[in-house]
This record gives C-alpha cells, sequence and structure tokens, in this order.
C-alpha cells in the first residue's frame, strides 16, 4: 500500500478547486435492453479491484442510448468510489460510464498529475480506513465531495513522488513473483515425497500379499 509522507508545508486544497467534481448516474430500469449489454464499458467496483490504477470496465456494458442516462467519462480521468467500497480509486485506461455509485475527475487542474491524484486518495483511504475516507466518502453528495481537502506540492515533486512509489510497487510485485515461484517448488517437492511415500507403501503391501495368502491356505 503506497504511504505519501505529506510535508505540512504542502498546500492544502479542496477536490473541487482542482477538477470539476461530478456523479455517477444509472439508467433505470437496471437490466432493460434498451440500456444495457451494449458496447459502451460501464465501471463496476469489482473492475477497479481486479485492475487498480488504470481500470478497463468489462464486467458490465450499455447501448448508446442507456449512455445518455449514465455518466460518460474519458480515458485517462480519474474515479472514486463513493459506495460499496468508499475511497477507492482508479483511472480510466478507456472511455466508459460510472453509475450513481461513483464520482468522477473531469477537468483536472494542470497543476496536479492524475497518478499523485490516485496515490494520494489511495494513501487517504489506507491510512484513515472508515474513521475518514470510509465515512466521508460513502453515499455523499457532490458538493461535500468537492470540499474534501488534498495536499498539492509542486509538480516536480509529485513526479518524484509517483516516481518512486511505481519503483517500490515494481519491487512488490517482483516479491510476490518470487513467493509464487517458490511456494510451486514447495508444493511440487511435497508431492514429490508424498509420491514416493505412497509408492514404497504400495511396494510393502504388495510384498506382503502373498504371505498373507499362504497363511490363510
Amino acid at each position: 500500500t503506497p504511504k505519501i509522507d505529506i510535508d505540512p508545508d504542502w498546500e492544502m486544497v479542496e477536490l473541487g478547486e482542482v477538477c470539476k467534481v461530478v456523479r455517477g448516474s444509472s439508467p433505470r430500469p437496471k437490466g432493460d435492453r434498451r440500456y444495457y449489454g451494449g458496447d459502451i464499458p460501464r465501471l463496476m467496483v469489482a473492475d477497479i479491484t481486479r485492475d487498480g490504477m488504470f481500470t478497463t470496465p468489462s464486467i458490465d456494458s450499455l447501448t448508446p442510448e442507456g449512455a445518455e442516462k449514465s455518466r460518460p467519462m474519458k480515458k485517462g480521468e480519474v474515479i472514486l468510489t463513493v459506495s460499496g467500497n468508499p475511497g477507492l480509486p482508479t483511472i480510466l485506461a478507456v472511455d466508459a460510464c460510472i453509475h450513481d455509485g461513483f464520482a468522477g475527475f473531469r477537468e483536472l487542474s494542470p497543476n496536479i498529475q492524475p497518478k499523485f491524484l490516485y496515490f494520494v486518495l489511495l494513501h487517504f483511504k489506507e491510512a484513515n480506513g472508515n474513521l475518514s475516507v470510509g465515512a466521508v466518502f460513502q453515499n455523499l453528495n457532490t458538493d461535500q465531495i468537492k470540499r474534501f481537502k488534498i495536499p498539492v506540492p509542486q509538480l516536480e515533486t509529485q513526479r518524484q513522488i509517483v516516481a518512486q512509489i511505481e519503483k517500490e510497487q515494481k519491487l512488490v510485485n517482483a516479491n510476490k513473483q518470487l513467493i509464487e515461484i517458490f511456494e510451486q517448488k514447495i508444493k511440487d517437492r511435497i508431492a514429490k515425497i508424498w509420491g514416493v511415500a505412497k509408492t514404497e507403501e504400495e511396494n510393502l503391501s504388495l510384498a506382503a500379499e502373498p504371505e498373507a495368502v499362504y497363511e490363510k491356505a
């Protein structure tokens, strides 16, 4: 989980000052074939938990008519869950619609990087849990979300923070892969040991069978 050491000298601004906050929307009734099942991706929380920072929605979709009744967002825009798993951010990897369980951040200020905003939101979610972001973002209206304050250091500082976190995440991912490799090696070794033991047990059983038959006779 990325952690950001927030410098008290950094400027703290409200989200509404660095972007346009919009709430998602859903066509009604749900499942209506006029609106659902088309070619336009519709973001779901499960898409975010699967993909992480850059999400490509693949679970649900809308028709063009359904998209008109939803909230279309652009590739590269930051999205935040406000229900289900409140406070979980992502960046859209493709154009997609968001439903009313999300808030979208449009027209992001050039003074803040999308990746930095993503890590800041993720930092607050993990650092404060249900005591802060989980409670702050759960089923709130757009005006309340606009007033949520975030740190905005200089762009170069933002780039350095993002680069450092990405470097750390690469190391973490590499270690995860190493763990998986050795876990599989352990499983293979155990299976081999049990295979040898089973074979020896079967051989002993077969060797004992003639004697048992003789005793019975």
